[in-house]
């Protein structure tokens, strides 16, 4: 799996920068690519996996769109490959129609990839929490921004808020923007959430939870353990200790029942 960061040396507004932080943390056999904002970004010859931009501003955002205008094919086609672009803040403002930077007076075009507008004002920031489901997963936002979107986002909001104000002061039905939807007759079943004992630090080892849940009619599962490499059907083929991370993850982690 590859993951590519979009100019993660000034898209890092609001602690962005911990978003691949976490991702390194939790997929560490996964290969991140950085893209230095002077260079050309990775995604124009290679296909990632997964991709993402944080917050920036407001000059940096007109600079970001600019350096990536070239590239707006070729950023649709990722997209309608299913490729995952995780843009968070005012980073999704750039694949917009247009910008208006009220305060400064500047108009720019963003990328048109999304049918919705925006007006930036720096002399009033809007501030909130945001309460909202996207499908069936709860999710609670914290909104501090200069900027408000306009336009119709009914058919592909990233959240559909209960509480809280949305894309604009006077939408509070929907946040955000999801262009790659689930595909139909797929669902998530949220069923279990993988979790790591290290019997060093938690006073006991992955097998001993185990069995203690299943005393209590709690059954966790042994995640993707033995480790494919270990069986005996791969014996001198594969040698387990070159893969020292995983086998080690494969002794400790197990998957709790989320129902």
């Amino acid at each position: 799996m590859t993951i590519e960061t979009l100019f993660p040396e000034v898209c890092n507004l609001f602690g962005d920068s911990k978003n691949e932080e976490y991702l390194r943390l939790t997929v560490p056999d996964a290969g991140f690519i950085d893209d230095a904002l002077p260079d050309e970004p990775y995604f124009v010859r290679n296909d990632p996996d997964l991709m993402l931009i944080g917050s920036m501003t407001e000059k940096l955002q007109r600079q970001i769109i600019e350096k990536l205008r070239p590239y707006t094919d070729r950023i649709r086609e990722i997209i309608d490959s299913g490729t995952v672009i995780l843009a968070t803040g005012n980073a999704g403002e750039i694949f917009m129609k247009h910008i208006s930077y009220v305060t400064e007076k500047i108009e720019t075009d963003g990328l048109g990839l999304i049918n919705l507008t925006v007006k930036t004002d720096l002399f009033n920031r809007l501030n909130g929490k945001v309460l909202g489901k996207s499908d069936d997963l709860d999710i609670v936002g914290f909104q501090s921004r200069f900027s408000q979107v306009y336009g119709d986002n009914s058919a592909s909001p990233f959240l559909k808020v209960e509480r809280g104000v949305g894309y604009n002061t006077g939408n509070t039905k929907y946040e955000g923007v999801r262009l790659n939807k689930v595909q139909d007759g797929v669902k998530a079943n949220y069923a279990y959430l993988p979790a790591l004992f290290d019997e060093e630090k938690f006073g006991c080892g992955r097998d001993e939870v185990y069995s203690v849940l299943a005393e209590h009619n709690i059954f966790a599962r042994k995640y993707f353990y033995p480790l494919t490499n270990t069986f005996d059907c791969f014996k001198g083929r594969f040698d387990p200790n070159e893969t020292p991370v995983a086998l080690e993850i494969s002794k400790q982690v197990l998957t709790l029942p989320l129902y």
